[in-house]
């Protein structure tokens, strides 16, 4: 008499199921997702060699931190050597004037590594560097005092503000038009400073 074969237990082969999904589940979606991760970190890392450097546009001999410093000066500047190297600049961040070049930094209004964490992350080498020297808006690129543009740095609105308060307005309304031109995110808590500084103006 020929035995019977016995019948697989249900429990048995749910928990084959469970393992196999599992099993599944960890090589192919949380593997993935973690490398994936790891990739997004890598390329997405910010790079200030990506943004290059000052260009000489127009092929007059003078790059575009010299141009600003040019363009800015409130007498004919001084020039030698293709450098610019005294004149005299109203910086509008602390309301003072100054006459050697040496003591003024070019600033980029919305800071390279603020427009990078905004959206700029995803630019080209080329778009970047276009941001870098880009001077058909006269607010893009300003000269500054060293000493007001290093205790700016990376940070926005919301977290600096100009020293000299009459420029305040001006400095939030431009960054903002800076950032929408750009198509760049603004910063959560932006409007409130906006309203406060520029109440009545």
């Amino acid at each position: 008499m020929a035995r019977r074969k016995k019948k697989s237990s249900p429990i048995i082969i749910i928990l084959i199921i469970i393992i196999a999904s599992i099993y599944y589940y960890y090589n192919n979606i949380y593997i993935k997702k973690d490398t994936e991760k790891t990739q997004k970190q890598t390329v997405t890392r910010y790079n200030r060699d990506d943004w290059g450097d000052w260009i000489d546009e127009d092929n007059d001999g003078l790059n575009t931190r010299h141009e600003v410093l040019a363009r800015e000066s409130l007498i004919k500047p001084v020039i030698s050597n293709n450098r610019v190297i005294s004149g005299k600049w109203y910086d509008k961040f602390t309301g003072k004037y100054f006459t050697n070049a040496r003591d003024l930094d070019i600033d980029h209004l919305v800071p390279l590594k603020n427009a990078y964490e905004s959206g700029a992350s995803n630019w080209s080498k080329e778009k970047k560097n276009e941001y870098y020297n880009y001077m058909k808006n006269e607010n893009h690129l300003i000269a500054v005092s060293k000493g007001a543009n290093r205790s700016k740095g990376d940070k926005s609105p919301v977290e600096w503000l100009p020293p000299n308060e009459e420029y305040q307005c001006e400095y939030v309304r431009e960054w903002y038009k800076i950032k929408t031109d750009w198509g760049l995110t603004i910063e959560e808590g932006f409007d409130e400073v906006s309203n406060r500084v520029c109440r009545g103006k």
